[in-house]
């Protein structure tokens, strides 16, 4: 039985005459008594009695008739709530999220986004963007937020660049970094690569560290106490400090910059939450 059936089941009961149902309809007399022929054998009764020109339901006939009424209306209703679900989709999204950009960045975004879209809620996991890369990979998260591509051969774009600067609450000159004291910041491997990277090219001699963290708000804590300098991106960077802070400028000409790349898996785009999600952090970076 399909929905076909029912408004042939109802078209019949309101006008009492398989020809006026036909007509109503637009299809032949002929297919219509077939398809009431058809309703009779598959619940084995007899749908109704015929008075000279008018159809007179049997009780059996104006029970299938309620149950035809109930059966269109939950379709209906079905409908109407598929339709909703489109506009106002429903849902959990599960996030992946390097710690720092957790912090200071995902907050307003998932609250903008929250505003929009109320039937989002969010499962969030954050900690070190290798560890995440590895849930992405095993599928236990849908997003991942992370500092590295990692060479993912699906779909990931780059949502944020930080850029990477000296912080020191003194002033003080390039050439003398060698010879003071370091906060360093030792988190994740790629940042302090990057970081390493640019050190080597510039200086022939090792940092001197006088302090190592695996915070970056304690690492900025401890330079806006005058403990020393840190090389750190501005992620973290409050508008309240008063902080001397000099750009991190490659042999290319180019600051360094701390990427945050967005990877995710291609079926992820099949769940309408996610994809909306999704296009609003591509819209960040048009």
């Amino acid at each position: 039985m399909n929905e076909r059936d029912w408004h042939i089941l109802l078209t019949v009961f309101e006008t009492r005459s398989v020809t006026g149902a036909a007509e109503k309809l637009f299809t032949s007399q002929p297919a219509l008594s077939y398809r009431l022929k058809r309703l009779e054998e598959r619940f084995d009764v007899r749908l109704f009695e015929r008075d000279g020109r008018k159809l007179n339901f049997t009780q059996e006939g104006e029970h299938l008739v309620d149950h035809a009424r109930r059966m269109l209306r939950e379709d209906l209703r079905m409908r109407e709530e598929l339709t909703r679900m489109q506009q106002h989709p429903h849902g959990e999204i599960r996030l992946g999220v390097s710690s720092n950009y957790a912090a200071y960045r995902l907050p307003p975004l998932l609250a903008a986004f929250q505003a929009r879209h109320g039937g989002a809620s969010f499962s969030l996991t954050s900690g070190l963007s290798h560890e995440l890369f590895v849930q992405l990979q095993h599928e236990e998260i849908h997003l991942a937020l992370v500092r590295d591509s990692f060479n993912w051969k699906e779909r990931k774009f780059v949502v944020d660049e930080d850029p990477f600067y000296v912080f020191s609450r003194e002033a003080i000159n390039f050439d003398d970094l060698p010879r003071l004291p370091q906060i360093a910041l030792d988190t994740s491997t790629f940042q302090n690569r990057l970081v390493a990277d640019w050190w080597n090219a510039r200086f022939s001699e090792p940092p001197r560290v006088a302090m190592s963290v695996d915070k970056i708000e304690a690492c900025m804590a401890m330079v806006r106490h005058g403990l020393g300098y840190t090389i750190v991106s501005s992620i973290a960077l409050q508008e309240t400090d008063r902080l001397f802070r000099y750009p991190i400028v490659q042999a290319d000409g180019q600051q360094l910059t701390n990427k945050t790349w967005l990877l995710y898996r291609k079926q992820s785009e099949r769940l309408p939450l996610v994809e909306k999600l999704i296009d609003m952090l591509k819209r960040r970076m048009a």
